[in-house]
């Protein structure tokens, strides 16, 4: 079950960073004018 925990984290990890690249393109397009 340990494995299975820190694969969990790992994921809840990855998820995150990919949200916080997401907001960050995301406050770019929104400063940036088109």
């Amino acid at each position: 079950s340990r494995s299975c925990w820190a694969d969990v984290s790992e994921k809840d990890a990855v998820e995150s960073a990919r949200l916080k690249e997401f907001r960050k393109k995301l406050r770019q397009t929104a400063t940036t004018p088109i």
